[in-house]
């Protein structure tokens, strides 16, 4: 009887213990994970070192952020679709005009939400409009 207790009492202590380290790696796993994506949307890099290689969009009608995130990805202009949509929200960028982009690898996402809020409009064309 004193075996049994001692053994049903290790057994509750185990069970506790692999509860409380299983709960330990999930936390772990989900905090690193949070970290990563948090370093990719404030990051002032883009998918490739400069000066990169430009790459020329053509966006329909309707197409909305998450596709054209998606098609970025898709060409190897950005790294993640979702870092992206997650920082149209931030840069207040809701539609994605129809036209054609001219973007560059090593642009970062802010970058690109700038040019994709400003009409599809580069720097350098809206100094020789003005």
């Amino acid at each position: 009887m004193v075996r049994r207790k001692t053994s049903e009492g290790f057994a509750r202590v185990m069970s506790k213990v692999l509860k409380y380290l299983v709960m330990f790696v999930v936390i772990y796993y989900f905090a690193a994970a949070a970290f990563v994506f948090g370093r990719q949307l404030f990051t002032d890099k883009g998918a490739a070192p400069a000066p990169g290689m430009d790459m020329t969009i053509e966006v329909t009608k309707n197409t909305s952020i998450k596709d054209f995130a998606k098609t970025l990805e898709e060409y190897g202009i950005i790294n993640d679709d979702k870092v992206l949509w997650v920082q149209s929200f931030i840069y207040e960028v809701k539609v994605v005009k129809p036209g054609t982009y001219t973007f560059n690898t090593s642009d970062n996402g802010e970058k690109i939400l700038k040019v994709i809020k400003s009409e599809g409009k580069t720097d350098e064309e809206e100094t020789t409009t003005e």
